[in-house]
């Protein structure tokens, strides 16, 4: 599958957001697919490139085990971002699932 996307290697990771924004995934060049799921928590805020906010200018991905609770990436379809991204949430916390390939 990896080549599919145009990537050869994968890296598996784990980030947390709570109350405060904070960087879940650090910025790289080579990225050029991402794939972040809420594995568990409440729903999820994210930005690209940005600090994350509960209301305005932030993607939302719904609470753990419901639709809407993955958010994908991918330079195939030319809306890789290559930035930093931040998470938050309103609840106490939420934990990530996190694929990069590069």
């Amino acid at each position: 599958m990896a080549s599919d996307w145009g990537y050869s290697t994968a890296t598996h990771s784990r980030g947390t957001a709570g109350t405060a924004s904070t960087v879940v995934l650090a910025a790289n060049a080579s990225r050029k697919y991402l794939f972040i799921r809420n594995e568990l928590g409440g729903p999820v805020y994210l930005n690209l490139g940005g600090a994350a906010t509960v209301d305005n200018g932030s993607v939302r991905m719904a609470g753990a085990g419901t639709v809407g609770s993955d958010y994908e990436m991918t330079k195939g379809r030319g809306n890789i971002y290559t930035g930093s991204v931040t998470a938050i949430c309103s609840g106490a916390t939420a934990l990530l699932d996190i694929i990069e390939g590069t």
